[in-house]
């Protein structure tokens, strides 16, 4: 039988307020977090905009400033989602406004209404004295992000407010600069692109076009999440022979009508070597293996979550590379683990010296699996050294992961049937290897985050 708080987290987050109005009186404590990352009631009904929940909580004294394992309070979480309603209530429940998140971001509630291009509320948090000016930890200000994603309706507000054009992020660029960048990879980059062009009229006091689509809401993110189909299971004992073609990989639609090419390899990394991972992810796309890889598109909290779990479900393998500061970020441990209760194959790749296996949780987990070492010929991590190491491992990858999703020679083992012989982690008889059926989808929403 659930425990109290796992019914009212379970209630907040389907919008059952009969539900959580007798759980709350029944005294249970409102703020005990969920397992997985850490959320309150408050925040899971913020996150799904259940206005007469979160008012609900809020009358029973709801703690507004806690945060889940990101760092991120029920006000970033508003403000990301745009709900225009909640966040003048939790800022008026005590809510910090300019509070940070965690990890490799330290974005401010106004740093994700620019990124998703919620204006309304970003107009509530300038009200309340947010910090227009503030930087995150790659440098970037509001304003900064709402030109990277082409947010152009945020521009006259943050401007009005007092944000500066002439800050220069972490790599050196202004608002302008971003506006002006015609390189963009997300699924959406022809409204990213649109958008820019749009920023760019707005930086320059010109009126800018309001039909252009910034940000959806959460009924059509649902709805589009729906859209993306898992792949059909093929029969047991299939032997799939032909090499992997860029061609004929599995193509979707984008929500913004583009071509989308589902992902073989999904490239967990630190952000501390951005610029090495992105060389090995071009070679492996310009073989034949379309990546997933978070290089700062999606900005961060649930929507960043959420596209990490999509990502890694439609991939059949996961590389994970491997540093000191990797081995010690709780989200790199978090995707590690995530791999590895999804079922899919491992392979390690170490861009600098690290202990074998690594210490902490990822340890067990890694242990059992070959790992390639790109330090081994004398470089270490950084500059040509290592992206020639890279040059000269590029084949025994590429193998790696031939090897992982398709068997030689062996038919595949039916899903769900295990043999005595079967250890996670042992390379040679990895049940994991070769194409995967999907995980079976759970009937309950709230099992994963509650």
């Amino acid at each position: 039988m659930p425990r109290k708080d796992q019914v009212l987290r379970e209630a907040a987050y389907n919008g059952d307020l009969e539900a959580v109005q007798k759980v709350i009186a029944e005294g249970v404590d409102i703020n005990i977090k969920g397992s997985q990352f850490k959320q309150t009631a408050l925040q899971l009904a913020t996150r799904e905009g259940h206005e007469k929940i979160v008012a609900e909580l809020l009358k029973a004294k709801a703690d507004v400033n806690l945060t889940t394992t990101g760092g991120y309070t029920a006000l970033h979480i508003a403000a990301q989602k745009g709900h225009e309603v909640i966040v003048p209530w939790l800022i008026h429940a005590g809510a910090e406004v300019n509070a940070t998140t965690v990890f490799q971001e330290s974005l401010t509630p106004l740093h994700l209404s620019a990124r998703f291009g919620h204006h309304g509320t970003a107009e509530e948090l300038i009200k309340a004295d947010a910090d227009v000016n503030a930087r995150d930890n790659e440098g970037s200000t509001p304003l900064h992000l709402a030109a990277r994603y082409g947010r152009p309706s945020c521009v006259p507000v943050l401007l009005q407010a007092g944000a500066d054009v002439s800050v220069k992020d972490g790599g050196g660029r202004t608002a302008e600069d971003l506006a002006a960048d015609e390189k963009c990879n997300t699924r959406d980059r022809e409204l990213v692109l649109q958008g820019r062009k749009e920023v760019l009229k707005a930086l320059k006091g010109e009126p800018i076009d309001d039909t252009v689509v910034e940000s959806k809401t959460p009924a059509q993110v649902k709805a589009a999440q729906k859209k993306r189909k898992r792949k059909k299971k093929k029969p047991a004992g299939q032997i799939v022979q032909e090499p992997p073609d860029q061609g004929t990989q599995k193509q979707e639609e984008s929500d913004s009508g583009e071509s989308y090419i589902e992902p073989v390899v999904f490239i967990s990394y630190q952000w501390d070597i951005q610029s090495d991972v992105v060389q090995l992810r071009d070679r492996l796309e310009e073989a034949g293996y379309p990546c997933w890889m978070d290089i700062g598109q999606m900005g961060g909290g649930d929507a960043l979550y959420e596209e990490i779990d999509t990502g890694m479900r439609e991939a059949k393998v996961v590389v994970s590379c491997l540093t000191p500061k990797y081995i010690a970020s709780k989200n790199c441990s978090m995707e590690v683990n995530l791999a590895n209760d999804l079922g899919k194959p491992l392979i390690p790749i170490i861009f600098q010296p690290v202990d074998w296996p690594p210490r902490g949780s990822m340890g067990p987990i890694l242990a059992g699996h070959l790992y390639i070492d790109l330090t081994c010929e004398g470089g270490g991590h950084g500059g040509g050294v290592l992206h020639a190491s890279i040059a000269n491992k590029q084949q025994e990858i590429l193998s790696r992961i031939q090897q992982k999703i398709r068997p030689t020679g062996r038919p595949r083992k039916r899903a769900g049937v295990a043999t005595a012989t079967q250890e996670p982690g042992v390379e040679e008889v990895e049940q994991n290897s070769g194409p995967q059926a999907e995980p079976e989808q759970k009937s309950s929403r709230s099992c994963v985050i509650i």
